[in-house]
């Protein structure tokens, strides 16, 4: 069966693969913090797109109405209800949002894509504001993301898809 979301989310996970790598390098030679900034983005925002178009995928394996137009979680599930269908790969990725390292990547990529608006979730995400010169840019503290963190993400998202992957074959 060929699933037109494979394809993008190897893309994607290709692409934060290499940024990471770019990222690494940032951080081994000493770069800017806004090309840090930047690569560690990047990284974050197509393992985010990776992991919505693998919620895509496991839609079009189920056969839901408009797999393309899932967004999030949420919708798959309510789709995945409206054919009956509760398959592990859905309970294993709700598992993983609601704690784990999946939950961590959400919160990081929804604190970067809210920008000013992260002062709302201060409690969570405390951001620190540092003048590069004229430049002022944002950063996230270290436990909230940094470069070990970035490449477990990145491992652990392929290992999970791989892994549903082929459970969803074998169905």
């Amino acid at each position: 069966m060929n699933n037109p979301f494979r394809s993008p989310v190897n893309a994607h996970l290709r692409k934060a693969s290499v940024l990471a790598g770019l990222y690494a390098e940032a951080v081994n030679s000493s770069g800017s913090r806004l090309t840090q900034s930047a690569l560690m983005e990047g990284c974050v925002f197509h393992q985010h797109l990776a992991f919505i178009n693998f919620l895509r995928e496991i839609g079009e394996n189920y056969q839901v109405t408009n797999a393309a137009n899932l967004n999030s979680l949420m919708e798959l599930k309510s789709a995945l209800d409206q054919v009956n269908k509760t398959p592990a790969e859905l309970k294993e990725v709700i598992n993983l949002t609601e704690q784990g390292w999946l939950s961590d990547l959400i919160k990081t990529y929804q604190s970067l894509i809210q920008g000013d608006n992260l002062q709302a979730n201060k409690q969570k995400l405390q951001v620190q504001t540092h003048s590069a010169g004229l430049i002022q840019t944002k950063q996230l503290e270290e436990n909230d993301a940094d470069f070990s963190r970035i490449w477990q993400w990145n491992d652990y998202l392929k290992e999970l898809i791989d892994r549903q992957r082929e459970m969803m074959v074998e169905c």
